[in-house]
């Protein structure tokens, strides 16, 4: 439904965006929303690339890496709702889909993205596991991606995308101003990985921070005007309130 909203605006090309580590399980979604959106876009071949460099996210070899660490030595072998215990992306998305999967190297990307456009559209149809260690890497593999109707990837994968539409006269490059809304706000956090659990220890230093306690959710002495109240209290502190814990908790 959303692709179809997407196609009535008049978008051109899809992407279908997940978690640079691939959070999933073996009955999906990453595997059968790409089948889908392949099916309806009539895209034999897609990039499947989760990679996000900046963020220490690195596919070689079909092996995602969390900085120095195989995706499952990363801690997210201990994810509560979806434990990522095999590092070969190739691997997890065969459990997941119907459309087979195949693989674009490194040794490949770095040829440059002439190599990549002729290993993306030439072949069966196929999700294509592609690997990127650098942001030029990703910078080549979205130049090849120009004309391709589903792109998929972690959010890294699209940095190189506007670039093809101001090349083709559809867009204009410079920057513009992010929309800015006025008004308090407050930050509501529920991940249970372990860069969120950084982000909270940090945010706690400084700023107010309510954990909630699911125990008390459950025997009915806690509720939403209970959060409701805290983020009032503490307007002028970035109230953060979340559920997240550790994989014990």
């Amino acid at each position: 439904a959303a692709c179809n909203w997407l196609l009535d605006q008049g978008c051109e090309q899809i992407v279908f965006k997940y978690c640079s580590t691939f959070d999933s399980t073996d009955e999906g979604n990453i595997g059968p929303v790409l089948d889908a959106l392949a099916a309806r876009l009539d895209a034999p071949r897609v990039i499947v690339c989760p990679a996000f460099p900046a963020m220490g996210r690195t596919l070689y070899q079909g092996h995602l890496f969390v900085r120095d660490r195989l995706l499952n030595e990363s801690g997210m072998e201990h994810h509560p709702l979806t434990p990522m215990t095999d590092a070969d992306i190739r691997r997890v998305l065969a459990r997941q889909a119907k459309t087979p999967v195949g693989f674009i190297s490194w040794q490949q990307v770095v040829q440059g993205s002439e190599a990549i456009r002729q290993a993306l559209h030439n072949g069966d149809p196929a999700l294509l596991v592609t690997d990127a260690i650098t942001d030029h890497d990703l910078t080549l593999i979205g130049i090849a991606a120009a004309g391709s109707r589903l792109v998929s990837g972690g959010s890294g994968i699209a940095t190189a995308l506007p670039h093809n539409f101001i090349q083709a006269g559809k867009a204009q490059g410079g920057q513009t101003e992010p929309p800015s809304l006025p008004g308090p706000g407050a930050i509501l956090v529920g991940s249970c990985s372990g860069a969120t659990l950084g982000q909270i220890a940090e945010h706690q230093r400084h700023w107010a921070v309510l954990p909630i306690a699911l125990d008390a959710v459950m025997a009915g002495s806690v509720g939403p005007d209970d959060l409701v109240a805290f983020i009032s209290a503490n307007l002028d502190k970035y109230p953060l309130v979340y559920s997240s814990g550790d994989p014990d908790t």
